[in-house]
């Protein structure tokens, strides 16, 4: 079975890695995204050291889907829950925030951005987007508790 080809969205000539145009002597790699059941891609890098960063970053995430994936359902459950008991507890908007933290502290270790951010910007940027993202949701957390813990009536 042939694998699909895999390149930056509307630049074919990218590494998919750094987004550097590709020139002549490019390497092909046949990849595997580092989710179970993701299909082989055949990719195309500038050099060694990018085939080397996309393969190293991949094996680093594998396996670490699942503990994205209860920080996102955790950060759904806690807003949820944080909303619904807020009428009788103000303390429980704590438990939202505690959701929103979680969630941003695991997307700066466990960058995972969706395939099509991929293909718009490549690994590397994707991935620096995605801490960045982690980062935000952070200091909106941070705020939240300060904003939450000011205003709480006495």
């Amino acid at each position: 079975m042939a694998n699909p080809q895999f390149h930056l969205s509307g630049k074919k000539d990218r590494c998919v890695w750094c987004g550097q145009p590709l020139g002549p002597p490019f390497i092909t790699v046949d990849f595997k995204e580092g989710t179970k059941n993701a299909p082989t891609r055949e990719v195309k890098v500038c050099n060694e050291t990018c085939k080397t960063d996309l393969i190293e970053t991949e094996k680093k995430f594998e396996g670490k889907a699942p503990v994205f994936i209860g920080a996102l359902i955790w950060l759904l459950l806690s807003s949820t829950l944080s909303l619904i008991l807020f009428s009788k507890h103000y303390n429980m908007l704590y438990l939202g925030i505690a959701g929103v933290l979680i969630m941003g502290t695991t997307a700066y270790f466990l960058p995972f951005v969706t395939p099509q951010t991929v293909q718009m910007m490549g690994y590397k940027k994707g991935f620096r987007l995605g801490r960045i993202a982690g980062i935000i949701l952070i200091v909106v957390g941070i705020l939240a508790g300060v904003l939450v813990y000011v205003t709480a009536p006495a």
